[in-house]
């Protein structure tokens, strides 16, 4: 018996795609695209709004919200003590478990994001950090939650600037979540140990962006059959890097020029983070 895709399905598809080329775009500068859901045992509808901006590097720097359509959970006010709870928290936790010095470094980085045009929640999301901040293993993963948290209240400190209430309601919810006790480490000092060996964690924080965009180029500018050779691998990159996406390279405080042997240097220590085919040879 053939199955037949239902009507709505196939128009569902269509639309999508047409956002999807939409997207893909090049001249695309910036999108809004809100979607609403009803259920049959739901009195009142899900809508999650999305919209998003072009970042530097050529990616989408996008922000979501879920129920939009509902009243703003809190008034100006409120949304303003929350956001500085969500700061003494964390602030609370850094002194409580002696990370101050590395925090500090921490906080220099992230000052130093931000005056770059970048939004620190992005960033943070890019470096991976909610995924670390959940698995709560390693030295670094004290920093993540804490570094989340303290992003949401600056893009909710920005947001209340303007007056967007509904969008500074949702960066509450969020840095509450990352400065909640289920996601700080609540027993820090088994990792202090590794702090001599993590060291320079604030340029491990900068730097994680442009790590993952190099692990994407590695794939994605790979010939069909794959590189010659793994120089012939870090030149490529270092010339799309250095071509279409320079902002990143300075706003990690990397050098154009030490690119090759910086590349070089990543992929031996982490090989399995930046995996690089190479043509096999008859």
């Amino acid at each position: 018996m053939k199955l037949t895709k239902p009507k709505f399905l196939i128009e569902a598809g269509k639309n999508f795609k047409f956002i999807k080329d939409a997207l893909g775009s090049k001249e695309a500068v910036r999108f809004k695209i809100s979607v609403e859901v009803e259920f049959h045992e739901q009195t009142e509808p899900i809508s999650i709004f999305i919209e998003g901006e072009r970042a530097s590097d050529g990616g989408w720097s996008t922000r979501r919200l879920i129920n939009q359509n509902q009243d703003v959970l809190s008034s100006r006010e409120a949304l303003e003590e929350s956001l500085e709870i969500i700061e003494g928290q964390v602030s609370e936790y850094i002194l409580q478990n002696a990370l101050v010095e590395d925090w500090k470094e921490l906080t220099e980085a992230m000052n130093e994001i931000r005056e770059s045009g970048y939004s620190l929640v992005e960033w943070g999301n890019r470096a991976a950090l909610p995924m670390i901040a959940v698995t709560a293993y390693g030295y670094e993963a004290l920093f993540c939650a804490p570094i989340m948290a303290i992003a949401y209240v600056n893009e909710g400190t920005q947001a209340l600037a303007k007056n967007d209430l509904s969008y500074t309601s949702h960066c509450v919810q969020r840095g509450q979540y990352f400065s909640g006790a289920e996601m700080l480490i609540s027993n820090p000092n088994k990792w202090l140990t590794d702090r001599a060996i993590t060291g320079g964690i604030a340029k491990k924080f900068l730097r994680e962006p442009i790590k993952i965009k190099v692990s994407e180029l590695l794939k994605s500018l790979a010939p069909v059959y794959g590189w010659a050779s793994t120089t012939d691998a870090i030149r490529m990159v270092a010339y799309e890097l250095n071509d279409n996406h320079s902002d990143l390279v300075e706003s990690c405080k990397l050098k154009t020029e030490n690119l090759p042997r910086t590349i070089k240097e990543w992929m031996k220590s982490e090989p399995e983070k930046f995996h690089c085919s190479i043509t096999s040879k008859a």
